[in-house]
């Protein structure tokens, strides 16, 4: 009995001189409140440390966290990069081994294409500039009501469904189309569409680059990507997408050609014009209007830029008769305010067919 009175004693002089040294059952010290915390939330309960008297001091079940004094407040994590955040990017062998022709584009190739569908039916192309906001032609929009427009995007054969992957389709909520377009020469024919919601990117869905400067791509090697017809004579489009090669063309050279098919001599080329193509069965054709044509970047040539858009043509594919298209550089500022505009909806020009200077696509 008088062991266990002395081991008593022993243990209270041993909590005494604890609660003398300021340790755990005590009430330690410390310089804030919200330091003090049970020992099991220290992370470094060995390195427990004591306040100055002037500090608060922690109730007999804490001790003054050094882990949690040192802990600095914390910093929003930057938000994980979306991988296919990086605008013109091409998927270069394709998203699913396929058989192909010579003029069609591997399956997910160009995830920037989309289709534009009225009531159900194709009628051309255009490229996502952003998750809500596709870059096109305004003259596909001839009688034809926002209400029944449909893009899809992430599509390769229209007729089918045996991609490996999945399109989207939006509906469009509001149409910008550019207030000088004339329809006899093709001026200023673009618009921005923009979508209810934007669609979600992916392998086979990102975005295309829009030009900084005119030397921000090589003109050898571009890409016209559309459904249009293969041939002029032909009577449907094509329900897998094309991919065609053609060398941009300088505006004097495309005149002194123009001039030699049925626009006479008297013909010369708007401004925002560029000119594309001239090989025989290379071409745009009808139905690729509003779709891109893009060129390799100067300083990546793995990723492209879009230089124009799918305008008007004399037929298709005729050796030296380039295709027209609007020049995206040239209405870069246009483009890029009408992206940051707030939302309001222009009315809709009544977009008449016109063949005095060729056929729009």
């Amino acid at each position: 009995m008088a062991r266990l009175w002395t081991f008593g004693v022993v243990l209270i002089a041993c909590v005494l001189a604890t609660l003398g040294a300021g340790g755990i059952l005590s009430g330690e010290r410390c310089d804030k409140l919200e330091h003090c915390v049970h020992p099991s939330k220290c992370v470094e309960t060995n390195n427990i440390i004591l306040r100055s008297a002037e500090f608060v001091t922690c109730n007999k079940f804490q001790v003054c966290c050094k882990a949690l004094e040192k802990k600095e407040k914390p910093t929003p994590a930057p938000e994980l990069e979306n991988k296919w955040s990086q605008c013109g990017v091409i998927n270069k062998i394709g998203l699913q081994s396929v058989n192909l022709t010579s003029e069609e584009a591997r399956p997910g190739e160009f995830p920037w294409v989309v289709a534009f569908y009225n009531k159900g039916q194709y009628i051309g192309a255009g490229s996502l500039v952003a998750p809500n906001i596709v870059l096109s032609a305004y003259h596909i929009m001839n009688d034809v009501s926002m209400e029944d427009l449909r893009i899809r995007a992430g599509d390769w054969d229209l007729n089918s469904d045996r991609e490996s992957f999945q399109p989207q389709e939006r509906s469009v909520i509001r149409i910008d189309g550019h207030e000088d377009f004339y329809i006899r020469t093709g001026f200023s024919n673009l618009a921005l569409y923009f979508l209810d919601t934007p669609f979600q990117l992916a392998d086979h869905i990102r975005t295309m680059c829009l030009p900084d400067s005119p030397n921000a791509f090589t003109v050898d090697d571009c890409v016209m990507s559309g459904w249009g017809k293969k041939k002029f004579t032909d009577e449907h489009y094509s329900s897998v997408l094309k991919a065609t090669q053609l060398p941009l063309v300088n505006t004097s050279d495309c005149e002194f050609l123009l001039r030699n098919t049925n626009l006479g001599n008297e013909f010369k080329l708007a401004e925002g014009l560029l000119c594309a193509g001239g090989n025989e069965n290379e071409d745009a054709c009808t139905g690729d209007g509003g779709s891109s044509l893009f060129c390799p970047m100067t300083e990546d040539p793995d990723r492209y830029v879009q230089v124009g858009i799918v305008n008007w043509g004399n037929g298709c594919g005729q050796r030296n008769v380039p295709g027209v298209y609007t020049d995206v550089f040239y209405f870069r500022e246009w483009i890029r305010q009408k992206m940051e505009e707030v939302p309001h909806f222009p009315p809709q020009p009544t977009v008449k067919p016109c063949r005095q200077m060729g056929d729009y696509r």
